[in-house]
């Protein structure tokens, strides 16, 4: 998953849930401006904000029930995000 998937799955994830930007920002303790950039593929996702993410589930979730498309996403990820993607796996099974 590059950091523009990312960001994409973020904002539909917000959108789905009916989450503001403000709210999603203070979860990832990151400022409403840095999370806009970041939805929109104009900054990548930090390597803390993701560790943020996976520990509160807030990533990806949804993709990890699709086995097909959970295959295409780990496939497109470097292998720091992959071992992130390894741990959410691990937590989800306990």
């Amino acid at each position: 998953m590059n950091k523009d998937n990312i960001g994409m799955y973020l904002k539909s994830f917000r959108k789905k849930t009916g989450i503001s930007q403000e709210y999603m920002a203070e979860q990832l303790s990151i400022t409403q401006p840095e999370l806009s950039h970041i939805e929109n593929g104009r900054r990548p996702v930090s390597q803390e904000t993701l560790a943020i993410m996976i520990e509160s589930g807030i990533c990806p979730g949804e993709i990890l029930s699709q086995p097909n498309r959970l295959k295409e996403m780990v496939d497109m990820m470097d292998y720091e995000d992959q071992i992130l993607m390894y741990e959410f796996g691990k937590r989800l099974l306990r």
